[in-house]
Protein backbone atom coordinates (compact mmCIF):
# COMPACT_ATOMS: atom_id res chain seq x y z
CA UNK A 1 0.00 0.00 0.00
CA UNK A 2 1.56 3.35 -0.78
CA UNK A 3 0.42 5.91 1.89
CA UNK A 4 0.84 9.83 0.97
CA UNK A 5 0.94 12.48 3.73
CA UNK A 6 -0.13 16.19 2.83
CA UNK A 7 -1.39 19.05 5.11
CA UNK A 8 -4.25 21.25 4.02
CA UNK A 9 -4.87 24.78 6.24
CA UNK A 10 -3.88 22.71 9.21
CA UNK A 11 -5.69 19.60 8.46
CA UNK A 12 -2.80 16.20 7.70
CA UNK A 13 -4.53 14.42 5.01
CA UNK A 14 -3.28 10.74 4.55
CA UNK A 15 -4.09 9.42 1.32
CA UNK A 16 -3.92 5.46 1.13
CA UNK A 17 -3.40 3.36 -2.02
CA UNK A 18 -4.16 -0.28 -2.33
CA UNK A 19 -4.61 -2.89 0.49
CA UNK A 20 -4.91 -1.99 4.09
CA UNK A 21 -3.91 -5.09 5.95
CA UNK A 22 -1.81 -6.61 8.42
CA UNK A 23 1.07 -6.66 6.50
CA UNK A 24 0.84 -2.43 6.31
CA UNK A 25 -1.36 -1.60 9.17
CA UNK A 26 1.22 -1.22 12.38
CA UNK A 27 3.26 1.28 10.13
CA UNK A 28 0.38 3.44 9.35
CA UNK A 29 -0.70 3.35 12.33
CA UNK A 30 2.64 4.28 14.05
CA UNK A 31 3.08 7.33 10.98
CA UNK A 32 -1.02 8.28 12.45
CA UNK A 33 0.49 8.30 16.29
CA UNK A 34 3.28 10.09 15.31
CA UNK A 35 1.52 12.75 13.43
CA UNK A 36 -0.95 13.54 15.95
CA UNK A 37 1.69 13.85 18.45
CA UNK A 38 4.07 16.14 16.62
CA UNK A 39 1.98 18.04 13.61
CA UNK A 40 -1.75 17.99 14.32
CA UNK A 41 -4.68 16.35 15.70
CA UNK A 42 -7.02 17.09 12.97
CA UNK A 43 -6.38 14.11 10.41
CA UNK A 44 -8.15 12.81 7.23
CA UNK A 45 -7.76 9.39 5.81
CA UNK A 46 -8.48 9.49 2.22
CA UNK A 47 -9.36 5.92 1.27
CA UNK A 48 -10.63 6.29 -2.43
CA UNK A 49 -7.50 3.93 -3.73
CA UNK A 50 -7.76 1.64 -1.12
CA UNK A 51 -9.17 -2.10 -2.31
CA UNK A 52 -8.96 -4.07 1.10
CA UNK A 53 -9.32 -2.95 4.50
CA UNK A 54 -9.12 -5.91 7.57
CA UNK A 55 -9.59 -5.49 10.63
CA UNK A 56 -5.92 -4.64 11.74
CA UNK A 57 -6.54 -1.79 9.37
CA UNK A 58 -9.44 -0.74 10.98
CA UNK A 59 -7.75 -1.11 14.34
CA UNK A 60 -5.39 1.22 13.17
CA UNK A 61 -7.67 3.87 12.00
CA UNK A 62 -9.26 3.13 15.36
CA UNK A 63 -6.31 4.04 17.30
CA UNK A 64 -5.99 7.22 15.45
CA UNK A 65 -9.22 8.58 15.91
CA UNK A 66 -8.97 7.55 19.80
CA UNK A 67 -5.62 9.35 19.93
CA UNK A 68 -6.82 12.47 17.59
CA UNK A 69 -9.82 13.07 20.17
CA UNK A 70 -7.38 12.66 23.18
CA UNK A 71 -5.34 15.60 21.78
CA UNK A 72 -8.72 17.87 20.79
CA UNK A 73 -8.66 17.30 17.50
CA UNK A 74 -10.43 14.06 15.54
CA UNK A 75 -9.65 11.34 12.46
CA UNK A 76 -12.37 11.64 9.95
CA UNK A 77 -12.74 9.39 6.61
CA UNK A 78 -13.42 10.12 2.81
CA UNK A 79 -14.13 8.63 -0.31
CA UNK A 80 -14.84 4.96 1.59
CA UNK A 81 -15.63 2.29 -1.57
CA UNK A 82 -18.66 -0.16 -1.49
CA UNK A 83 -16.30 -2.89 -0.52
CA UNK A 84 -14.83 -1.05 2.75
CA UNK A 85 -17.49 0.53 3.21
CA UNK A 86 -19.13 -2.75 4.40
CA UNK A 87 -16.72 -3.75 6.49
CA UNK A 88 -17.60 0.12 8.52
CA UNK A 89 -20.93 -1.04 8.82
CA UNK A 90 -20.81 -4.36 9.73
CA UNK A 91 -18.51 -3.75 12.83
CA UNK A 92 -21.05 -0.29 13.27
CA UNK A 93 -17.79 2.17 13.16
CA UNK A 94 -19.57 3.80 10.18
CA UNK A 95 -21.26 5.58 13.54
CA UNK A 96 -18.00 5.96 15.16
CA UNK A 97 -16.31 7.86 12.48
CA UNK A 98 -17.67 10.45 10.56
CA UNK A 99 -17.42 9.98 6.71
CA UNK A 100 -16.83 12.53 3.82
CA UNK A 101 -18.28 12.00 0.36
CA UNK A 102 -15.19 14.59 -0.89
CA UNK A 103 -11.92 15.60 0.43
CA UNK A 104 -12.83 19.14 0.74
CA UNK A 105 -16.37 18.62 2.55
CA UNK A 106 -14.06 16.75 4.97
CA UNK A 107 -11.32 19.27 5.52
CA UNK A 108 -13.97 21.73 5.60
CA UNK A 109 -15.44 20.22 8.32
CA UNK A 110 -12.52 21.11 10.91
CA UNK A 111 -13.91 24.76 10.31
Amino acid sequence: MKVTKTLHDKVLVFGLDGRFDAFRAQGLRDELLQAIEHESSRVVVDLTRVTLVDSNGVSALVTGMKRARQKAGDLRLVGMPPSVSIIFQLTRLDRAFEVFPSLEAAIASFE
